[in-house]
């Protein structure tokens, strides 16, 4: 399975504990209901997360060895401890054991959303071989169709890219417990690496302003002279 794979099945499962639905007769999240569905009871949704490498203590996010810096939009928060632990969980059974909890921890840099459902999620793959645009494209979408065959692809016009720094991006659509999400993908190479960006809300109308939001929360520095995974 291309490590890229392992991204794209990592981000079905932040979706899934990172986006709150709407309540239902139970009056549980969906992060919660997943929960109880893999684990035969309710997420912790109480306590704060252990935070991955580079989230700080103000929830925004902080990578010296890349030189980029995400200040947490007012309102935001991390996932809590039990989303955290349905994540892994989820990762590691739609992916048939091949995604371990240790591999998604590695990978998972950065998780936040707010109280609407709307999230954004980061994850860092380190043995990324370059590719061109259309075939990093093309391999993401298969990869994301193995995993979500529901999912529906489109162009994304709205980029977290800079004059320094070209995203790739795509637009997908996803069908997912009673909810539609409306999700923009965005992809960077970077020294060997691909930083990706997932971007969530279930207001289609509000994507493109999310985008936007978290562009202007970015900030890229020069990096550290000596890159750590």
């Amino acid at each position: 399975m291309p490590r890229i794979l392992f991204i794209a099945l990592l981000f079905a499962a932040s979706v899934l504990s990172a986006q709150d639905a709407q309540p239902t007769q139970d009056n549980r999240s969906l992060a919660e209901r997943a929960a109880a569905a893999h684990k035969n009871k309710p997420a912790d949704s109480g306590s704060a997360a252990t935070a991955p490498l580079g989230q700080t203590a103000d929830c925004g996010y902080h990578n010296e060895s890349i030189g980029l810096d995400i200040k947490c939009p007012a309102g935001w928060k991390p996932l809590t401890e039990g989303q955290m632990n349905v994540t892994r969980a989820i990762s590691h059974e739609i992916s048939n054991g091949q995604v371990s909890p240790e591999l998604s921890q590695r990978l998972i840099k950065f998780l936040i959303h707010d109280s609407s459902g709307q999230s954004v999620v980061l994850t860092i793959d380190p043995l990324h071989i370059t590719q061109t645009p259309d075939q990093l494209k093309s391999e993401f979408m298969k990869g994301t169709k193995a995993v979500m065959p529901n999912v529906q692809f489109g162009e994304e016009k709205t980029t977290l890219s800079d004059a320094a720094h070209s995203f790739v991006a795509m637009r997908g659509v996803l069908p997912l417990q009673g909810l539609t999400l409306f999700q923009s993908y965005q992809l960077f190479q970077l020294k060997g690496s691909l930083l990706s960006i997932v971007i969530t809300t279930s207001d289609q109308d509000e994507l493109s302003n999310l985008v936007n939001k978290v562009r202007t929360l970015m900030t890229w520095t020069a990096p550290a002279a000596t890159p750590t995974p």
